[in-house]
């Protein structure tokens, strides 16, 4: 017997959904056809390009601040060394070893140039060395004739007039220095950054820390002196 099609009704009970009317889907499914998956990826793509981009420009940004830091403290640095290559073949062993790496900075007005605080003291403190050598015919106390000198040893080469006067100079320029150096507050801020991110060098002891804390200087600047300036 050849095969006969159903007949609607046959198709209506048999297939009850086929001939439902579609309804419009809701807004909230019809937002989420529109954030297919690739459109999700393609956004937080982006978003993490943008992201990588200021992480980068920021690390470009710290990097160039480090490297101008470095450059600084390089340029101080290499004062140092020409320091101490002129106190080593003027002094030889009569000043003490100046300290390798920059600590405390200080800047000398009249010509701005930069040293720590070890260099100054030695540098200053040989001065007052060589102007009682030259001073006149005065007996010198052994003790007294070659630093490193503490804040009563200042006090006494003064006081009992083994000298009166004194040249401070700049070790570098020989610039005529008649004021304390002041202190680089920014320079100093930057070397302790650097510290704190390498690690910070052994600093050097001073026996007269507690004497001076008022006055750095007190061991190699006594203030009651006669300052000899000359016009440049």
């Amino acid at each position: 017997m050849p095969a006969t099609c159903p007949s609607p009704t046959h198709n209506l009970h048999t297939s009850p959904y086929s001939l439902r009317p579609r309804t419009a889907p809701p807004a909230s499914l019809r937002q989420a056809f529109l954030l297919t998956p690739p459109s999700l990826t393609r956004k937080c793509c982006r978003k993490s390009s943008n992201e990588l981009t200021e992480a980068c420009q920021e690390v470009e940004r710290l990097t160039a601040e480090v490297n101008k830091a470095k450059a600084s403290i390089g340029e101080t640095q290499e004062n140092l060394d020409h320091l101490k290559r002129v106190v080593n073949q003027k002094h030889g062993t009569q000043v003490s070893p100046l300290h390798d790496t920059m600590q405390q900075p200080f800047t000398l007005g009249k010509c701005g140039h930069t040293f720590s605080h070890t260099c100054l003291q030695s540098w200053f403190q040989q001065s007052i060395a060589n102007a009682m050598r030259n001073y006149g015919n005065i007996t010198i106390p052994e003790y007294l004739k070659n630093p490193p000198y503490s804040v009563g040893d200042i006090n006494t080469i003064f006081m009992c007039k083994y000298i009166s006067y004194v040249f401070y100079t700049c070790p570098v320029c020989r610039t005529h220095i008649t004021d304390k150096p002041t202190e680089t507050r920014t320079l100093q801020e930057l070397i302790e950054g650097i510290n704190s991110t390498f690690g910070s060098p052994e600093e050097p002891t001073n026996d007269n820390s507690i004497q001076f804390l008022q006055d750095i200087w007190a061991d190699c600047w006594f203030d009651k002196c006669e300052l000899i300036t000359i016009d440049d």
